[in-house]
């Protein structure tokens, strides 16, 4: 047993979680009582083990390293309390001996490689959709200078994981398209389950975070993985209406070399396709182009059983709809935008609608498409009179959190085609799943 190690540590725990440590001012000792830690009772089970454990305690208190008292009457025989020294060079003396690298100097790391990571964005143009992710990057900066703590809900005491972990993150900054977990896993490190095994916890850990303080808590682990364009395979499309799609004559290139192709070209029509059809991520990345039929409207739809029931309850074959899911991911963002595209073409007077629950959630998934892809999009069965009519289905609002997040909202002039129904909200404490409009 190494009992200079074991003490010293025990020691420096405690005064890397001391107020001393976050300040640098020392008010009051370091110290633990010997009674109340087992590790050092235990050395005290035979006479062998409490004499190394003396002698290592001598030779410490000689080095400068700490400082120790006697029980009363028991000198010699029993410890009593044990204090470190927290001079900065002795500190850094102890951390060498007990084999650990100093907490500041972790920090210090640590944060060297959060604004590697930063400045790589820094000036550039940053997709709104990635806004979040870099929010939170600055914040974390701040509660660790605030704290001087890892994190480590979001990160370890492992730098080189934590920088892994960093360059996971950018690899979602920087992706516009569909990665699966496996392969850049293999990319990025070497090893197809080394982001399964040792990074995905903490990647879903600061997801699940920034989703909750966008007031999107109810979004599973996939889907905050396919917003960022991660997948565990490619993602399914599903939609209704007179959609056809001009594929690649050749899937290797990213070249639209088939949109010259003519009559070569290789086109899928899904018009006949009454009880809904369904694509993969890979089909939207091969196609060069959308074509759509006579179009009245474009509708996506953000709940699966909303979307399900509005293809078996409404038969109009002019009518485009697509389920949208939570948040779309870059993926079907380039899927909706096509089909938007091909609807103007075809169908210049069409409308364009998104439905939503009626909560943060909803109204922000609504102006990132709004914001992003459809500009023209209206807001259907979103509104203050459709609250009022299901408002014996609505559930309440829980939190001041969520509460404060609508309040947000209603100085956000993005959200003002809410403000009514946001208003109304918060003066019931009410919300309204999409579910329960279709009961």
């Amino acid at each position: 047993m190494d009992y200079q190690a074991e003490i010293l540590n025990i020691l420096l725990d405690k005064y890397e979680s001391s107020k001393a440590f976050r300040t640098g001012e020392t008010t009051r000792r370091i110290m633990v009582h010997l009674s109340k830690v087992k590790q050092f009772k235990k050395a005290y089970e035979n006479v062998d083990s409490k004499e190394l454990f003396h002698d290592a305690l001598r030779n410490l208190k000689e080095r400068g390293l700490l400082d120790f008292s006697w029980e009363k009457y028991e000198e010699g025989n029993l410890v009593d309390e044990i204090w470190l020294n927290p001079d900065p060079s002795r500190l850094r003396e102890s951390c060498r001996i007990a084999g650990r690298v100093p907490l500041s100097d972790f920090l210090s790391g640590l944060l060297t490689d959060i604004d590697a990571l930063l400045d790589r964005f820094t000036g550039s143009s940053v997709p709104s959709d990635s806004l979040d992710l870099l929010q939170f990057l600055h914040g974390q900066k701040e509660n660790i200078k605030e704290k001087m703590r890892v994190p480590r809900y979001f990160f370890s005491d492992d730098r080189k994981k934590n920088q892994d972990l960093l360059r996971f993150l950018q690899e979602m900054l920087e992706n516009d398209g569909e990665e699966m977990e496996r392969v850049v896993s293999t990319r990025l490190y070497g090893d197809s389950k080394y982001y399964e095994r040792e990074l995905k916890s903490k990647v879903l850990s600061i997801l699940r975070s920034i989703a909750k303080e966008n007031g999107d808590e109810e979004t599973d682990d996939a889907d905050l993985l396919l917003q960022r364009g991660i997948s565990r395979w490619p993602e399914v499309m599903e939609f209704r209406g007179p959609v056809k799609i001009q594929m690649k004559d050749d899937l290797s290139s990213d070249t639209d070399s088939s949109a010259e192709a003519g009559n070569d070209a290789l086109w899928a029509d899904f018009g006949s396709q009454k009880y809904g059809a369904y694509i993969n991520s890979e089909t939207v990345r091969a196609a060069a182009a959308a074509e759509c039929g006579p179009v009245s409207r474009m509708l996506t739809i953000e709940n699966k059983a909303n979307y399900i029931w509005y293809i078996q309850t409404h038969h109009d074959p002019r009518e485009l709809i697509i389920y949208h899911g939570g948040c779309y991911s870059p993926m079907k963002g380039k899927w909706i935008r096509m089909l938007a595209e091909a609807v103007r073409k075809s169908s210049p007077d069409a409308e364009f609608f998104h439905w939503s629950d009626i909560d943060a959630g909803g109204f922000r998934i609504f102006t990132r498409l709004k914001n992003n892809l459809i500009p023209e999009l209206k807001p259907l069965k979103m509104d203050l009179r459709t609250l009022k009519q299901f408002e014996t289905q609505t559930a309440e609002i829980e939190t001041d959190h969520y509460r404060g997040i609508l309040r947000k909202m209603l100085d956000d002039p993005e959200y003002k085609i809410f403000y009514e129904t946001i208003q109304y909200m918060l003066e019931k404490n009410i919300r309204l799943e999409q579910e329960a409009e279709i009961i």
